[in-house]
């Protein structure tokens, strides 16, 4: 029962998150290049996710929306030249689904 909790309320924060950041994008408050959801391949602890626009020195966060089977957590994000690469504890497999914001970095 509180894992189905846990996750109507991961669900919930993750849309109005999402919803806030359009309205702040719209209106031009923030500096926020991408916002969506990215899922994993598996293969590999570190994750490469193509982002165009992305430059080296940006900004990302990434945060754990949905775990896959075999359970890990996000080390670090770090963007580079349209991409932004995800470090896992282990291997995520195929089937985790990260949130991700990449904000343009200040000068």
């Amino acid at each position: 029962m509180a894992d189905k909790m846990t996750d109507r309320l991961k669900r919930a924060i993750d849309i109005a998150l999402a919803d806030r950041l359009a309205q702040l994008e719209l209106i031009g408050l923030t500096n926020a290049k991408y916002a969506g959801i990215v899922t994993t391949v598996g293969g590999a602890a570190s994750e490469d996710f193509t982002i165009d626009g992305v430059d080296s020195g940006d900004v990302a966060i990434a945060i754990l929306h949905t775990e896959g089977a075999a359970p890990v957590t996000i080390l670090r994000a770090e963007c580079d030249d349209n991409k932004v690469t995800i470090e896992f504890s282990g291997d995520p497999a195929a089937d985790h689904v990260v949130n991700l914001l990449v904000f343009k970095a200040l000068a």
